[in-house]
C-alpha cells in the first residue's frame, strides 16, 4: 500500500478528506486487506463470522457515509458512486459491503438500482439491497423482491414487505 493511499485512508477515517480523488485513493486500500484475512468473530446464532477485512471495509464505508452526510457536493460524483458500485458487486469484500450498499441506496440514485437488484440473491447483503432499492425508489424490481417476503431472516422479510 502506497504512503499516499495510507494518508488518504487516514483522511477518510478522520473525516478530513476534502476531495473525491482522496476518497477514491483511500478506497483503493481495500484491495490490500482481502488476502488471508483472519476471523475476528465466531458464528453466533447462525450468523456467519466476520473476517478482519470485512470490518475494515465496513469501517471505510461508514467513514464515507459520514463524509457524504456533510459534503453534499460529493453526492453528485459519478466516479465515486461507480467505485461504490464496484465494491458492492465484489464478493471478496464480504459482509463489509453492507454499508456500501446502504450508501448507494441513500445517495447513488436510481441509476444504480440495477446494482442493488443484482445483489438480491447475495446472502451477505440481501436485506441491505432491499433497503437500497426502497430508498432509491427503484421501480421494476417488485418481482425480485416479492419472494424475499418469505426469507428466513425476519428483518429481511420485513424490508421486503415495505
Amino acid at each position: 500500500m502506497s504512503p499516499e493511499a495510507l494518508k488518504a485512508g487516514e483522511a477518510l477515517k478522520s473525516g478530513t478528506a476534502d476531495d473525491v480523488q482522496t476518497i477514491l485513493l483511500a478506497l483503493s486500500c481495500l484491495d490490500d486487506w482481502v488476502d488471508n484475512p483472519p476471523v475476528i468473530s465466531s458464528q453466533v446464532d447462525g450468523v456467519p463470522p466476520w473476517y478482519w477485512h470485512e470490518y475494515k471495509v465496513w469501517e471505510f464505508g461508514e467513514h464515507l457515509r459520514a463524509i457524504l452526510l456533510r459534503k453534499k457536493k460529493f453526492r453528485q460524483n459519478k466516479a465515486l458512486f461507480d467505485r461504490v458500485a464496484e465494491i458492492c458487486r465484489n464478493p471478496k469484500y464480504g459482509k463489509g459491503r453492507q454499508i456500501f450498499v446502504l450508501v448507494l441506496g441513500a445517495y447513488g440514485g436510481r441509476d444504480y438500482a440495477k446494482v442493488a437488484a443484482d445483489l438480491l440473491d447475495d446472502a451477505e447483503v440481501v436485506g441491505h439491497a432491499v433497503d437500497a432499492l426502497l430508498k432509491m425508489r427503484g421501480s421494476g424490481y417488485t418481482h425480485l423482491v416479492a419472494p424475499l417476503k418469505k426469507h428466513p431472516i425476519a428483518w429481511v422479510r420485513n424490508e421486503a414487505k415495505k
